[in-house]
């Protein structure tokens, strides 16, 4: 993954040359590369040792290429930067009361798969409603009455808790995110069942650690650099954070 820092000209341009520099870089091995006025110059890789500098002499020889499309894994182009769901059909609301309140004012800031997609119940929902209440106050859109707003509420409440039986009703453990360790396990959060799992390729065994508190709402998992055996995990509408540590 190419890192973009930035850099301190050192002189004026002299015979078509230009000197940069870059202060106090970590340790380690870097790779070069110099782009400008639709040129750029072939990758040159720098060793930077501790205390010392390094120089890397690159020439902008040939013409730069052709910016990728903005786009997601398996789709060409069609996203800018936003969430892909802006870009695609909207997934229906289910019938019910106030089905036509979220489909016309809920609609005017985001996609149905800002609602299709969370599990939250009535407490939540509530603070949801009130916080997009806020926001179409700050920005002038279309306003729910308390009348509209406390419907709006029991219809979501009722058709996407994530409780068995509702629209969006949780698979039993809802894998999230995956993410793998340099020993070649592979961990992944289960948003559903508050845990986070371990597999292992070699013998194909899959090991359930739950965390102490319930609906952590866990998410996104990352590695420890520090500790292999221990990952960290982040709730989404739990506001935590914690991690699991494997202990030999």
């Amino acid at each position: 993954m190419p890192i973009v820092s930035p850099v301190r000209s050192s002189g004026a341009a002299i015979s078509g040359t230009r000197r940069y520099s870059l202060d106090n870089p970590p340790e380690g091995k870097y790779t070069v590369q110099a782009v400008g006025n639709g040129m750029q110059s072939e990758f040159k890789p720098v060793d930077v040792a501790a205390g010392k500098a390094a120089t890397a002499d690159v020439s902008l020889a040939t013409a730069q290429h052709a910016a990728l499309p903005n786009a997601w894994p398996r789709r060409n182009g069609d996203v800018g930067g936003n969430e892909i769901w802006t870009h695609q059909p909207n997934t229906p609301l289910v019938d019910g009361d106030a089905k036509d309140i979220g489909a016309t004012k809920c609609m005017e800031c985001h996609e149905t798969e800002r609602i299709v997609l969370l599990r939250m119940d009535r407490e939540k929902w509530e603070l949801t409603v009130a916080r997009m209440r806020d926001y179409g106050d700050e920005v002038g859109l279309g306003q729910l009455t308390d009348e509209e707003a406390s419907r709006v509420v029991d219809y979501l409440t009722k058709n996407y808790s994530g409780e068995p039986g509702s629209v969006n009703a949780w698979p039993p453990s809802a894998v999230y995110l995956v993410a793998s360790t340099p020993d070649g396990m592979i961990w992944f959060s289960e948003q559903a069942s508050d845990k986070t799992a371990r597999f292992d390729p070699e013998t194909r065994v899959f090991t359930e650690y739950p965390v102490p508190t319930a609906e952590s709402d866990m998410r996104r998992v990352d590695t420890d650099p520090s500790n292999p055996n221990r990952i960290w995990w982040a709730g989404d509408t739990s506001d935590r954070i914690g991690y699991v540590e494997v202990l030999k």
